[in-house]
């Protein structure tokens, strides 16, 4: 229950992280972008979403599910209203295609390979609560898998291209399922279960 924090501040850090990645998205910056993920507090209720349905606690379920869909949404929208705003601005170039930095690019042409970063992280995160290990740096790997695909989602609302979207979203969709399926299963087979059911 611990690990989804309140909501002030997660969808503060999350509204931050989600400024500092479209920023380096924008500038063409891995290092900003991965910046970004240190503050990024996705963490906690990826695991938590994973530990409630493995030990059937509806409540901590639901918590964690709904903070990751509805941090994601805010996410996107705060992508979306930070590009549009900037286009009015001389801070971007006039005609400016996003579909032409390799960083964006990067989340609009994903392969296969892309799912490993999200299943390592849902693994990773499960170990570091079975083991009782530090969390910040598997936070830091599961923010990469989503925080940067969801600013790309925005971008594309932004700059009017359904492509970079519809790309940017499916990214985010398919690497949120990788990290929670990957983590709950290695909790299962961990021996994680209800407590009603390790009584019988």
């Amino acid at each position: 229950e611990e690990l989804a924090p309140a909501n002030s501040t997660f969808f503060a850090f999350l509204v931050l992280s989600t400024v500092i990645a479209t920023t380096g998205l924008l500038l063409n910056s891995a290092a900003t972008i991965i910046g970004a993920m240190v503050v990024a507090p996705l963490m906690g209720p990826a695991i938590s979403a994973s530990v409630g349905t493995v030990l059937d606690e509806p409540s901590v379920r639901r918590r964690g599910s709904t903070l990751q869909i509805a941090g994601l949404v805010v996410a996107i929208a705060t992508a979306a209203l930070m590009g549009w705003v900037l286009q009015q601005t001389v801070l971007l170039p006039p005609g400016l295609d996003i579909r032409t930095i390799p960083e964006v690019a990067e989340r609009t042409s994903p392969n296969v390979l892309s799912l490993f970063l999200a299943l390592g992280s849902g693994l990773a995160g499960a170990i570091s609560i079975i083991r009782g290990a530090g969390s910040a740096l598997v936070g830091v790997a599961i923010a990469v898998a989503l925080i940067p695909p969801a600013a790309t989602a925005g971008l594309g609302i932004a700059f009017g291209l359904p492509g970079v979207f519809l790309a940017g979203t499916i990214l985010v969709v398919v690497n949120l399922l990788s990290i929670n399926l990957s983590a709950l299963l290695l909790l299962y087979g961990a021996g994680f279960r209800p407590l009603e059911t390790r009584d019988m």
